[in-house]
């Protein structure tokens, strides 16, 4: 009886929704940078500025996201929204960010507070789903 339990077990583990999270890495290449001018306008500049660019690792079953920083490591994002269509978070008062569940396009919103000219710079980029080389 207690090895029935035991493989019951074991098999619920097994095959239970934890064993089957899958993590996602998801590049996000610039497309589009647009200011706002703080006095009405606004500017574009062109497409692939790798500067620009972001990876994500978003494990979908714990409802984490991370980024990937420039030594080489990730770093969990806090206080980040899940719904069926974007996962949305906030940098402090300054950054408004979110992606597209649906079509993977990426949005982020800098506020510019005491800048002169600009009172608002979005980025626009495009995700895919990156594999690990190595």
């Amino acid at each position: 009886m207690k090895k029935l339990f035991s493989l019951i077990l074991v098999l619920g583990l097994l095959f239970g929704g934890t064993a089957y999270t899958k993590e996602v890495i998801l590049h996000c290449k610039n497309h589009k940078v647009v200011g706002h001018y703080k006095y009405g306008g606004g500017t574009s500049t062109d497409p692939g500025n790798t500067e620009l660019d972001k990876t994500f690792k978003i494990n979908s079953a714990n409802k984490t996201i991370s980024y990937l920083s420039f030594d080489g490591s990730f770093f969990e994002i806090k206080n980040v929204k899940w719904s069926e269509g974007y996962i949305s978070w906030k940098v402090g008062n300054i950054t408004e960010e979110e992606i597209n569940r649906i079509d993977l396009s990426y949005k982020s919103n800098l506020y510019l507070k005491g800048e002169d000219l600009f009172k608002k710079i979005e980025t626009f980029g495009r995700c895919s789903i990156a594999k690990k080389v190595i």
